[in-house]
């Protein structure tokens, strides 16, 4: 989108009214509050680039953007967004950003807000490491216009108002730090700063990784990687991230233990929390059945042609399954009497048929779920807690389960989804989340979505 130059500086942009506004020839052509309706709008503004843009390119240690005329910047007014979009008129570092908007009143001292990409509220799950994934997915900016004027045409007059990034961009090098040089070639980089964790999944393994973080100011950061060759660790304290800002960082890691590629391995080991990596698709055994408490595994973006089983049956302990494609099933077994107790994540998965939860307590945080988020189990065992934070979802499991199972519950932060969540019943939308009309460019698939007011 924008010509950006990472550095900073803040993303400076004018609003202005189009070469039309400018024969006006006296008052009688602006309206005023009382006497505006809704109506069709033209508006037009003038902005550089910044850290906000589309095309992003790394230009030694800065960051170049470059607006193309194929980018959409969004207006709402208040809590409604204007129908339309605007766009730049030409490629380049700096542009004419104009459309036409409907769908709201535009009147004089009004507040409009432009956002990009269309998004109340940013989401960073889901990043894959790169320059071009923040372009088109996390490059958050936001900037706040007053009307100033409004002609009985529909042109819009506006002050000049600043784009904010909402995010910093960080470059992380990872390197083992036996000798400083080797690099740290991740399935999976994991960054907390004390209240918020991003996890990053690159298509391809990678000792580069460009993150998209909201700032914080004097945190203690932690790294955690997961490559072919093990798992490596990291911590720095009072570290401070910048919205607007791009950072290199070369991050020194320790290997804390190495990982497995067989299940059978994997699944026998005394260690706690053993991680699995996959470097290929998996087919054998059938199913893929998960017989421990705790671990990992990560798919590495390979696909499992079969059904996966997950029998985690000791409360309090966590499987985590992530960065892959099931193409069948995930579920605890093939017959209806399974209630197990312990924890599972799916972070970042496909799954093409349904995913049975069965008893388990089961967060889903990313991904695309192309069957049934299905949590039943047998009616005389406990039901687990389906927690969904993000991803695309084609539907629950319905108000009225098979005979003899009960429906578990779902509490719901965030995703997206093909019909409103609280139809299926038995799901709890946590206060200051609400669902609504999915505004985002992905409407049309998915016309639902849940995330914070």
């Amino acid at each position: 989108m924008k010509a950006m130059k990472l550095t900073i500086q803040a993303i400076a942009a004018l609003l202005m009214a189009g070469t039309a506004l400018t024969s006006c020839s006296g008052d009688d052509d602006l309206l005023d509050e009382q006497q505006v309706q809704k109506g069709t709008y033209t508006l037009s503004v003038e902005t550089a680039k910044s850290m906000t843009t589309r095309a992003l390119a790394l230009n030694g240690s800065t960051i170049n953007a470059s607006w193309a005329t194929t980018d959409h910047i969004y207006v709402k007014k208040g809590t409604r967004w204007a129908n339309g979009s605007l766009q730049p008129q030409t490629d380049g570092a700096t542009a004419t950003l104009k459309g036409t908007l409907s769908g709201v009143t535009i009147a004089t001292d009004d507040e409009l807000t432009l956002y990009y990409p269309k998004r109340d509220v940013p989401t960073y799950i889901g990043q894959k490491g790169t320059l071009e994934d923040i372009a088109q997915n996390y490059d958050y900016a936001t900037a706040t216009a007053t009307v100033t004027a409004v002609s009985s045409g529909g042109m819009v007059a506006a002050n000049a108002v600043s784009f904010q990034n909402q995010q910093a961009i960080v470059k992380f090098t990872l390197l083992d730090d036996v000798d400083g040089t080797t690099p740290v070639n991740a399935t999976n980089l994991t960054i907390s700063d004390g209240t918020n964790t991003y996890s990053v999944n690159p298509a391809t393994t990678t000792n580069i990784i460009y993150v998209a973080i909201p700032g914080f100011s004097n945190q203690t950061v932690s790294l955690n990687a997961t490559s072919l060759s093990g798992v490596y660790d990291f911590e720095r304290e009072n570290v401070t991230f910048t919205n607007g800002q791009y950072y290199t960082v070369t991050v020194k890691m320790s290997k804390t233990k190495d990982v497995y590629t067989n299940l059978a391995d994997w699944n026998t080991t005394t260690e706690t929390n053993p991680v699995l990596v996959l470097n290929a698709n998996v087919s054998t055994p059938n199913p893929y059945k998960i017989t421990r408490a705790d671990g990992v595994i990560d798919f590495n973006g390979y696909s499992s042609t079969v059904n996966v089983y997950v029998q985690n049956n000791v409360a309090g302990r966590t499987v985590t399954l992530r960065n892959g494609t099931v193409e069948k099933e995930v579920d605890g077994n093939s017959q209806y009497n399974d209630g197990y107790l312990g924890n599972v994540i799916m972070e970042n998965m496909t799954v093409y048929q349904n995913a049975y939860i069965d008893g388990h307590n089961c967060s889903i945080i990313g991904g695309t779920y192309y069957g049934g988020i299905c949590n039943y189990t047998p009616d005389n065992v406990p039901a687990g807690t389906a927690t969904i934070y993000g991803g695309y979802f084609n539907t629950l499991s319905a108000k009225n389960p098979p005979a003899g199972r009960s429906r578990g519950p779902y509490i719901i932060y965030g995703g997206k989804f093909k019909n409103d969540p609280r139809t299926y019943g038995n799901v709890t939308i946590p206060s200051g989340y609400s669902v609504k009309a999915n505004p985002d460019a992905d409407a049309n698939d998915y016309p639902w979505k849940v995330s914070k007011d």
